[in-house]
Protein backbone atom coordinates (compact mmCIF):
# COMPACT_ATOMS: atom_id res chain seq x y z
CA UNK A 1 0.00 0.00 0.00
CA UNK A 2 1.23 3.45 -0.82
CA UNK A 3 0.36 6.72 0.76
CA UNK A 4 1.61 10.13 -0.08
CA UNK A 5 0.55 13.12 1.91
CA UNK A 6 1.30 16.79 1.74
CA UNK A 7 1.44 19.07 4.75
CA UNK A 8 0.62 22.11 2.66
CA UNK A 9 -0.88 23.05 -0.65
CA UNK A 10 2.52 24.31 -1.78
CA UNK A 11 4.05 20.87 -1.13
CA UNK A 12 1.32 19.36 -3.29
CA UNK A 13 1.61 21.86 -6.13
CA UNK A 14 5.41 21.71 -6.30
CA UNK A 15 5.92 17.98 -5.82
CA UNK A 16 7.87 16.47 -8.76
CA UNK A 17 5.47 13.52 -9.08
CA UNK A 18 2.39 15.76 -9.31
CA UNK A 19 1.45 16.86 -12.81
CA UNK A 20 -1.04 19.73 -12.75
CA UNK A 21 -3.32 19.40 -15.77
CA UNK A 22 -5.82 22.16 -15.06
CA UNK A 23 -6.25 24.86 -12.47
CA UNK A 24 -9.15 27.25 -12.70
CA UNK A 25 -11.24 29.53 -10.54
CA UNK A 26 -14.99 29.28 -10.20
CA UNK A 27 -17.00 31.87 -8.31
CA UNK A 28 -15.46 33.81 -5.47
CA UNK A 29 -13.82 32.96 -2.13
CA UNK A 30 -16.48 35.14 -0.51
CA UNK A 31 -19.31 32.87 -1.60
CA UNK A 32 -20.19 29.24 -0.97
CA UNK A 33 -19.07 28.35 -4.49
CA UNK A 34 -15.87 26.52 -5.31
CA UNK A 35 -13.13 29.08 -5.66
CA UNK A 36 -10.51 26.95 -7.26
CA UNK A 37 -10.27 23.47 -8.61
CA UNK A 38 -7.09 21.58 -9.41
CA UNK A 39 -7.04 18.54 -11.67
CA UNK A 40 -3.81 16.60 -11.49
CA UNK A 41 -2.23 13.23 -11.92
CA UNK A 42 0.13 11.82 -9.35
CA UNK A 43 2.55 8.95 -9.52
CA UNK A 44 2.54 6.79 -6.41
CA UNK A 45 5.04 3.95 -6.60
CA UNK A 46 4.43 2.55 -10.09
CA UNK A 47 0.80 3.65 -10.36
CA UNK A 48 -0.56 6.91 -11.71
CA UNK A 49 -3.84 8.29 -10.36
CA UNK A 50 -6.02 11.13 -11.49
CA UNK A 51 -7.39 13.31 -8.75
CA UNK A 52 -9.30 16.52 -8.32
CA UNK A 53 -8.74 18.78 -5.33
CA UNK A 54 -11.39 21.42 -4.70
CA UNK A 55 -11.12 24.24 -2.20
CA UNK A 56 -14.29 26.08 -1.30
CA UNK A 57 -16.13 27.99 1.39
CA UNK A 58 -19.09 26.08 2.76
CA UNK A 59 -22.47 27.43 3.76
CA UNK A 60 -21.24 27.35 7.37
CA UNK A 61 -18.60 29.89 6.26
CA UNK A 62 -15.76 27.43 6.90
CA UNK A 63 -13.07 26.72 4.32
CA UNK A 64 -13.01 23.13 3.09
CA UNK A 65 -10.72 21.00 1.01
CA UNK A 66 -12.31 18.12 -0.84
CA UNK A 67 -10.32 15.43 -2.58
CA UNK A 68 -11.85 13.31 -5.32
CA UNK A 69 -9.93 10.21 -6.33
CA UNK A 70 -10.94 8.07 -9.29
CA UNK A 71 -14.38 9.75 -9.25
CA UNK A 72 -15.01 8.65 -5.66
CA UNK A 73 -14.99 11.11 -2.80
CA UNK A 74 -12.26 10.12 -0.38
CA UNK A 75 -12.36 12.75 2.30
CA UNK A 76 -13.66 16.17 3.25
CA UNK A 77 -11.99 18.13 5.96
CA UNK A 78 -11.56 21.63 7.27
CA UNK A 79 -8.38 23.55 6.64
CA UNK A 80 -5.61 23.43 7.60
CA UNK A 81 -5.56 19.96 6.15
CA UNK A 82 -3.19 17.30 4.98
CA UNK A 83 -3.98 16.45 1.39
CA UNK A 84 -3.50 12.74 1.01
CA UNK A 85 -3.89 10.12 -1.69
CA UNK A 86 -3.74 6.43 -1.02
CA UNK A 87 -4.36 2.98 -2.44
CA UNK A 88 -7.35 1.60 -0.59
CA UNK A 89 -7.65 -2.17 -0.63
CA UNK A 90 -10.40 -2.43 1.98
CA UNK A 91 -7.98 -1.46 4.73
CA UNK A 92 -8.19 1.66 6.84
CA UNK A 93 -4.89 3.45 6.47
CA UNK A 94 -5.62 6.47 8.63
CA UNK A 95 -8.25 7.91 10.89
CA UNK A 96 -9.11 11.18 12.55
CA UNK A 97 -10.08 12.00 16.10
CA UNK A 98 -11.40 15.47 16.82
CA UNK A 99 -10.23 16.54 13.39
CA UNK A 100 -6.64 15.42 14.03
CA UNK A 101 -4.86 12.69 12.13
CA UNK A 102 -3.83 10.19 14.79
CA UNK A 103 -2.61 7.20 12.82
CA UNK A 104 -1.20 6.76 9.35
CA UNK A 105 0.60 3.84 7.80
CA UNK A 106 3.84 5.12 6.36
CA UNK A 107 4.58 4.89 2.69
CA UNK A 108 6.79 6.52 0.15
CA UNK A 109 6.59 7.67 -3.42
Amino acid sequence: MSICYFKSQRDFLTHPDVNIQQKYIVGSPDTAEFFYIIKATIKVSKDIYTLIVQHYRGYDDELYTELWYKNDKVDRYKKPAIIHIYNNQDKELHHYENGELVNIESGSL
